[in-house]
């Protein structure tokens, strides 16, 4: 855990996250404010719970994802093995006792974003894990108050500063209530951008224009990473940047792997995979000056549909412990499958056709937008 004097900590793992948070939720006078896409009966779920109760501040509240009602411990529950499974029918009925005590206690819990009619709406999901205690400190980033979340490898941003935390707050108090929040937040040394899941593709070119900006390199890792976000980082490639990804060897969505490596080849980037379990950690380095990170993997879903948070982060301190905490052990602990190389073009490959057929799937099912960043020559790929 490193402090800079810009009130910036980068906070590494589920343990170091919430060994910072849990007092700070438990000492608040005013609010606590929680988000999260998962909130399980497990210990992670637990000690949030227990935080909340001891809490003497007023207003307390949590606002978790209609997801939640169809996943936990990232097992879908109405697969028929998961329905005989009793230790997660167990974990269920747990959070549900959780979230009554909760309430019994005064703590408002509310579900976002909601499944629609036969759960026609599940691509629609709100993405964002935000913390916001009193004025003073918000955290935002990747981790969700599930077992196996915490246990993943990931990342939390802590922020203290009155702006960005009334900036957060504002947010979550739209998000409970069905509407947008501000969309931008800027300062020395930060910006966050809030991507409102209608509206996303207009809200992340700026981001977008940044990474295709970049004339070094970029370093991202992340665990979901595709278009618009690579080619961005492909607009750059072909401009001189040297792309390094960086991605689990073991990923829970199965197929990643092969539609990275395709995209990797097309574009001439080096692709690493990292060893040691799942990494959930999503960030990316421009030039060495600047790190994006927040709740967005840089996918698709995070530009066509879900709210998320990208932070822009500048301050040299911030920038100093990301490299020596995530980058440069994650490098050491990868090995490169795809060199770097010239970009290899050609017919789209199996994979990559899967994943463009679940984009579109998904633009059916959750309606509205659904917008491709346009490059130079032409409209994106996958």
């Amino acid at each position: 855990m490193i402090r800079n004097g810009a009130g910036l900590e980068l906070l590494v793992g589920g343990a170091e996250f919430w060994s910072r948070a849990r007092p700070e939720i438990e000492s608040a006078r005013a609010r606590v404010l929680v988000q999260t896409l998962s909130f399980e009966s497990d210990h992670s779920g637990r000690a949030l719970t227990s935080a909340l109760l001891r809490a003497r501040a007023p207003d307390r509240r949590l606002a978790v994802d209609a997801f939640n009602e169809l996943f936990h411990s990232d097992r879908l529950l109405l697969k028929p093995a998961n329905l005989r499974n009793r230790e997660l029918r167990r974990e269920v009925l747990g959070t549900r006792r959780m979230t009554a005590r909760l309430e019994r206690a005064g703590v408002r819990v509310r579900t976002v974003h909601p499944l629609g009619f036969l759960g026609h709406r599940i691509a629609d999901r709100n993405h964002k894990k935000v913390i916001v205690v009193d004025e003073r400190a918000a955290y935002v980033g990747g981790i969700n108050f599930s077992a196996h979340n915490f246990a993943w490898h990931d990342q939390m941003l802590r922020i203290e500063s009155r702006g960005a935390v009334s900036f957060l707050a504002q947010d979550f108090d739209g998000a409970c209530l069905g509407r947008a929040g501000p969309l931008h937040h800027a300062e020395p040394g930060l910006e966050i951008f809030n991507l409102p899941g209608p509206g996303n593709h207009r809200a992340v070119q700026p981001v977008l224009q940044r990474i295709a900006s970049a004339r070094h390199s970029i370093f991202v890792e992340s665990p979901y990473l595709a278009a618009p976000f690579t080619d961005a980082m492909a607009d750059a490639r072909a401009h001189g940047a040297a792309v390094t990804v960086l991605t689990p060897a073991e990923n829970n969505r199965s197929f990643q792997t092969a539609y990275i490596t395709a995209v990797a080849r097309r574009h001439g980037f080096e692709l690493r995979l990292r060893r040691g379990g799942m990494s959930h950690l999503k960030a990316m380095l421009l030039d060495g000056r600047e790190l994006l990170l927040g709740s967005s993997n840089f996918d698709w879903p995070s530009a066509d549909r879900l709210p998320e948070y990208i932070a822009a982060v500048g301050e040299p301190g911030l920038l100093a412990a990301f490299r020596e905490r995530v980058l440069e052990p994650d490098l050491a602990q990868s090995d490169v499958i795809v060199a770097a190389g010239p970009p290899c073009p050609g017919p789209l490959q199996p994979v990559e056709r899967q994943v463009a057929l679940i984009r579109r799937l998904a633009k059916w099912s959750c309606g509205g937008e659904y917008g491709h960043y346009l490059r130079r020559n032409g409209s994106s790929g996958s």
